[in-house]
């Protein structure tokens, strides 16, 4: 349960950095569109507004002639032909979506309001924006009665994004590669810090918790100092803990009981074949008589006791040479040492399924030695 628990809090810590490191993107895109992007494409807008737009001059002339008709018949003929004019431009490719003209009280006048509330969904696309696609502006136009009067009442547009204006869909595909290059910088970090950092931490804290229950486990494929510095200390503990086992061999008690010493070294043997990930491993002990060479005593792991294995091993003794030699492409490896007149003799393979032959062969030596 414990260990459940263990490996359970690292992913959720992994998960936790990894959702506040990619909300930190998305808060900066956000921050990109709303203040850098808007803020250029609403300054394109008011710089070009008669050249987006377009309105007719005689919308001022008709707002006017609703409000200062000296009868309501021309009111009403100035109301009805302004209300058209309204309905051309919001139903119209331009992207004004409502239009409406209030009195000085901002009052709606004779209803003169025409609004298309879907009309922004529909413009606001890829082409001519990021993100956010609730981009809407007003503008007015006062309506006096003459040159230096208070205004009797204004002209009022929204206005959504334009469509097919070259500026602003330069502008757009401009901020759409920078988002891009955004993404990419913030993927690319993010695979440094997964790789060295998160998956490290996730790796070692499930290898150590592992350790606590067996064998220390080697990290096959380390990446990073985390991950390296783990495997220098399981290294050390795995020696330490051979140590401890052949230690057992001084120990009276143990040299007494019958079989005792054959049980320490498949211990041994043992621990090096989980450590290392090893097919096989074998120690002898061979000596001369100065006629020939002689098996005094072969333990294995799986068991070797066959005459043609015990001739292997003889024919290693008769070629004494002290030190370490492995093949990394067989994975064989052999262990020489001269002992008190004898020959210690280690030999074995490592799995062909199991990655890292350069660290588990260094494993392996260090065992060796021990």
């Amino acid at each position: 349960m414990t260990k459940i628990t263990e490996q359970r809090r690292t992913s959720i810590l992994t998960v936790v950095v990894t959702l506040l490191y990619f909300l930190t993107l998305g808060l900066v895109l956000y921050e990109l569109d709303r203040q850098h992007f808007t803020g250029e494409k609403e300054r394109i807008i008011r710089e070009h507004f008669r050249e987006i737009f377009a309105l007719p001059d005689t919308l001022g002339e008709l707002a006017g002639d609703v409000l200062f008709a000296p009868s309501e018949a021309v009111r009403q003929r100035a109301a009805e032909r302004l209300r058209k004019e309204m309905e051309a431009i919001v139903r119209g490719p331009s992207s004004i979506f409502s239009f409406r003209l209030e009195d000085a009280n901002r009052n709606v006048v004779m209803g003169l309001q025409v609004t298309d509330p879907e009309k922004p969904k529909r413009l606001n696309t890829w082409r001519n924006s990021l993100f956010l696609r609730n981009f809407e502006r007003i503008t007015d136009l006062g309506v006096k009665r003459e040159r230096g009067a208070a205004s009797a009442g204004r002209l009022v547009a929204r206005y959504t994004t334009p469509t097919n204006y070259p500026p602003i869909e330069q502008l757009t595909r401009l901020y759409w590669g920078i988002v891009g290059v955004l993404v990419v910088v913030w993927l690319v970090v993010y695979y440094f810090l997964y790789r060295y950092v998160l998956r490290a931490m996730h790796t070692v804290t499930t290898h150590l918790q592992e350790s606590k229950e067996g064998t220390p486990r080697l990290i096959l494929r380390p990446y990073g100092g985390l991950e390296t510095a783990y495997n220098e200390m399981a290294m050390r503990a795995l020696l330490q803990r051979l140590n401890e086992i052949l230690g057992r061999l001084l120990q009276a008690d143990e040299q007494r009981e019958e079989g005792g010493q054959r049980r320490v070294l498949e211990d041994t043997l043992t621990v090096m074949l989980q450590a290392f990930g090893l097919e096989r491993v074998e120690l002898a002990l061979v000596a001369n008589d100065g006629a020939s060479w002689s098996l005094i005593e072969q333990v294995g792991i799986p068991d070797v006791s066959s005459p043609r294995q015990d001739a292997a091993v003889l024919r290693d003794g008769e070629h004494p040479k002290k030190g370490f030699t492995a093949d990394s492409k067989t994975g064989d490896f052999i262990y020489w040492a001269p002992v008190e007149g004898m020959q210690l003799v280690i030999r074995g393979r490592l799995q062909a399924s199991v990655p890292a032959v350069g660290l588990r062969f260094q494993g392996v030596e260090q065992s060796c030695e021990v």
